[in-house]
């Protein structure tokens, strides 16, 4: 994109994607220098919010008319990914957020006028397993019920909460989503994890919280291509939604792949030496060198995987084309593909490192835990995504998952 850019509301004529990854690198020592405090806190501190919003982080995937900044997914990506870099959570709400402004920008225009309006840089939480008790309205829904996992609460002024759609005999026929101001909600502490802590993912609960239509959406008209929204001139509101909302969870865990990478090379400079053995220099040791490739190579191969089909995705919305099925499929396996890379990777270098690696001292310890939690988010299911794609290479189009 050449465009001149707002990021931090000053005018650039830098490309924007050049711009947004200065500004990530300028706000990276700020959020690892408050990564540990984060940690304890198991909360961002307002001045790693305030360098997020700095550098337009939230913005990344809200729609321009809106002051949003509207970015390609390879931008958002590459993005998102350098955020790890300062800190696992911090990237993991630049996922979530950007979510959250995904899914409300297919909403009616009046529910984000709602949103947007007044606050151009609103916050939207997304959690959207459709865990909710619901009744029907004249003029919407009413909500009870909990949401587990919501990154992001504690920042946001609203949350896209999944509830089931039920025919006349009570029996479920879509899942929902609804847009619902977080002070119509309830946060329960209940986040207590080894790793991603600082995200705040705690558990939102509604009490007969009374939801307009117009802030309500069907996800099979949303997974197909159908959008209540009508922008049709805005081609990142045209992406396949089961390969995005994949796709956007990704970039943290590939972030804090390369972090521990970063870690492990830095910490193989300084001359460690390999315990038991005549070796004073790892560095100087087959075994490491044949390690350490090893090891980027992993991890090079999962931002490949994944660039690639953020472009195929991008591609396919700028020419007006959905993804077929066949195509859907091989996205979910290939970005399963992707973190298994990235774990076998991670292993290497926990192996490289030895015993030192969980010392509470090395900050390696820190990046593995986050990443063992981001990686097991429900989206990245390996075994689900290869169930997906065999079942497809097999001419078996009855899948399991509504995110396809």
């Amino acid at each position: 994109m050449s465009e001149v850019s707002r990021v931090d509301g000053k005018r650039s004529d830098r490309p924007l994607r050049e711009e947004l990854m200065a500004a990530v690198d300028a706000i990276v020592p700020v959020l690892r220098s408050n990564a540990d405090r984060a940690e304890r806190d198991r909360r961002l501190p307002d001045e790693s919010i305030e360098a997020l919003e700095r550098a337009g982080i939230f913005r990344l995937l809200a729609p321009r008319r809106m002051g949003g900044l509207e970015v390609d997914l390879v931008t958002f990506v590459d993005v998102v990914a350098a955020l790890s870099r300062g800190c696992g959570s911090s990237a993991w709400y630049g996922f979530i957020i950007n979510g959250g402004n995904w899914l409300l920008s297919m909403l009616p225009d009046e529910a984000q006028r709602d949103v947007w309006k007044n606050d151009p840089r609103a916050r939207i939480c997304a959690i959207l397993e459709p865990s909710a008790q619901v009744r029907s309205t004249e003029d919407g829904i009413v909500l009870n019920g909990k949401w587990a996992y919501a990154s992001g609460c504690h920042h946001s002024k609203w949350a896209m909460l999944g509830f089931p759609v039920l025919d006349e005999s009570g029996r479920m026929v879509d899942e929902g989503g609804a847009l619902v101001p977080m002070s119509d909600l309830t946060i329960e502490d209940s986040w207590y994890v080894a790793g991603m802590r600082a995200t705040g993912s705690d558990t939102l609960i509604a009490n007969a919280v009374r939801v307009p239509s117009h802030r309500t959406m069907r996800m099979s008209s949303v997974l197909h291509d159908d959008p209540p929204s009508r922008h049709f001139d805005e081609t990142i509101y045209r992406l396949s939604v089961p390969a995005t909302l994949i796709l956007l969870v990704i970039p943290p865990v590939l972030g804090l792949a390369q972090t521990a990478l970063d870690l492990t090379l830095e910490r193989l400079d300084r001359g460690r030496r390999i315990s038991y053995t005549f070796y004073t220099d790892s560095r100087r040791a087959p075994t490491t060198q044949l390690q350490i490739a090893q090891a980027a190579m992993l991890i090079e191969s999962a931002f490949l995987h994944t660039r690639f089909w953020a472009g195929e995705i991008d591609s396919a919305a700028r020419r007006g084309e959905a993804l077929d099925f066949m195509r859907r499929c091989q996205v979910r396996m290939n970005l399963a593909h992707a973190v298994r890379c990235c774990r076998e990777a991670m292993g290497i270098m926990l192996n490289l490192q030895g015993a030192g690696s969980f010392a509470q001292s090395n900050a390696l310890q820190r990046v593995w835990r986050d990443f063992e939690v981001a990686s097991r988010h429900g989206l990245l299911n390996a075994e689900i995504s290869q169930e997906v794609y065999g079942k497809a290479l097999l001419g078996i189009e009855e899948q399991m998952t509504p995110i396809l």
